[in-house]
């Protein structure tokens, strides 16, 4: 999920926090974008950081039980694998590397081979990757099998972008090849406000029940454990 203390979010930390408590959930990651031009790109458009990052390693959590990690959605720069993984110039302890369009310049059709150039360069530093569907992005450029085999040799989970699924901007086709072919899948609201949490999770596993991807007992579960509080 993205903040408006660090990137393209609408909340502030405490109330995200507030927030998942509310809807019964146990751990938030906070993946606000890394220092690649985009953060400048949100500057241009008056979006400006409110607090420095030094100051999160001392974030204690005071408002309820959730607890707190707080990540970066690192950037694919270049069709040679080159990233940046740093947010206000710190590492982060969770890492979703992403090619976002404001950020990579080079030719479209070259993210494939620029992702799997990323992999196997910082494949200890990449916890996620980010949107490999979403057509907004890069999704329709992607080499999906190649991305998934290689992010299955390396043990890289990949991301099934709620807001994408949701909004009609991912590929149903490419959406099932990931459900049917990856090892290992993260599915995230990519938050930038409240109402995506609590949503665009809501979304995706009413999606993947109805195309018979999870059980009826799997999806009674999470329903017990979040309440989506209107």
């Amino acid at each position: 999920m993205h903040t408006a203390s660090f990137s393209d979010g609408l909340n502030t930390i405490e109330e995200l926090v507030l927030f998942a408590g509310k809807i019964g959930m146990k751990e938030i990651c906070i993946t606000d974008h890394s220092d690649a031009p985009v953060l400048w790109h949100f500057q241009e458009k008056g979006i400006f950081p409110s607090a420095a990052r030094w100051s999160l390693p001392s974030y204690k959590n005071v408002q309820n039980d959730v607890q707190v990690t707080f990540g970066v959605e690192a950037d694919i720069l270049d069709a040679d694998g080159n990233c940046c993984f740093t947010i206000q110039g710190k590492d982060s302890d969770f890492c979703i590397l992403s090619a976002h369009k404001d950020v990579y310049k080079d030719d479209p059709e070259t993210v494939t081979d620029a992702t799997i150039k990323a992999i196997e360069r910082y494949a200890d530093k990449i916890d996620l990757i980010g949107h490999p569907t979403c057509n907004n992005q890069f999704g329709r450029y992607y080499d999906l099998p190649r991305l998934v085999e290689v992010a299955n040799y390396w043990n890289i989970p990949l991301e099934l972008n709620g807001k994408s699924v949701a909004r009609g901007k991912s590929d149903e086709q490419q959406v099932i090849y990931l459900l049917e072919h990856a090892n290992k899948i993260y599915f995230n609201s990519d938050a930038h406000n409240l109402s995506d949490l609590q949503e665009y999770r809501k979304t995706v596993v009413e999606m993947l029940k109805d195309w018979e991807y999870i059980s009826q007992k799997d999806y009674e579960k999470f329903h017990s454990y979040f309440s989506f509080v209107s």
